[in-house]
């Protein structure tokens, strides 16, 4: 009987219209624009969270007393540039700060334009939009735990990168290194 089931099943599936192209085609579009609107809203909370924090800074800046206690000022060894790391591949050389300041930790956020390349096509599907938008979102964050749970949140679940090691491991390098 389950033979039966199975061939009346296949006989009605094959009866049924299959989509046209337009009607595949609209579909890719809503996923595509559900993917911006999820990375649009990601990005739009942590530049909240960016500017609460560029406002606490700045009133905090103003009361010399205040900063005192939380931190003793940097001192010239904190702001040493690291020796310059050059890839065989290509001729771009990355530097990564390893100061406690905002500004040194944020320098070291740069994508060399093979990468850029090669993450766009490999990792976003070609969509430059949406590796903009990772690469901004991600240069306002304040840890390494909050990058990865930025990308476990909004980029993997878009983005399937089974298969993408290298790439995945480069990406990663390159938005942990300046937490190192």
């Amino acid at each position: 009987m389950a033979h039966q089931d199975a061939i009346l099943f296949l006989k009605q599936a094959m009866a049924q219209e299959l989509p046209s192209e337009a009607d595949l085609q609209g579909l890719q579009e809503l996923i595509h624009a559900g993917r911006k609107a999820r990375i649009d809203s990601e990005l739009s909370a942590y530049q909240a969270q960016a500017e609460a924090v560029a406002a606490i800074m700045a009133e905090s800046a103003t009361k010399p007393e205040l900063m005192a206690e939380l931190s003793p000022p940097p001192t010239a060894e904190a702001e040493q540039v690291t020796e310059p790391a050059v890839s065989p591949v290509k001729k771009k050389v990355t530097t990564t700060m390893t100061g406690s300041s905002v500004n040194a930790r944020f320098a070291g956020l740069t994508v060399g334009l093979n990468d850029r390349v090669a993450f766009v096509k490999q990792l976003f599907g070609g969509e430059s939009d949406d590796f903009e938008r990772v690469v901004a979102a991600l240069a306002t964050m304040e840890s390494q735990a909050e990058c990865e749970r930025f990308l476990e949140d909004a980029v993997y679940p878009d983005h399937d990168w089974t298969g993408l090691e290298v790439f995945s491991d480069r990406f990663h390098a390159m938005v942990f290194a300046r937490f190192e």
